[in-house]
């Protein structure tokens, strides 16, 4: 939410981190060290929650026990 400008501006987030790089160009002039920080976390934050997601399916779905 605070990528696209919807968060609390006094709060360090990633995605404050990233919005900012975009504000200073650092898309533009491959600054790396604005992006690849925030964006790994961000993408490793999404894959924790969609595997804890198809865990925690897996253990309490009873169709899918049926399955396997």
């Amino acid at each position: 939410m605070s990528f696209l400008g919807l968060g609390d501006p006094r709060v360090c987030t990633w995605g404050r981190i990233l919005q900012n790089a975009r504000e200073f160009g650092a898309f533009t002039t491959m600054a790396w060290w604005w992006l690849v920080p925030p964006g790994l976390a961000l993408t490793f934050m999404s894959l924790a929650f969609v595997f804890i997601g198809n865990s925690v399916n897996e253990i309490l779905n009873p169709r899918y026990r049926e399955r396997s």
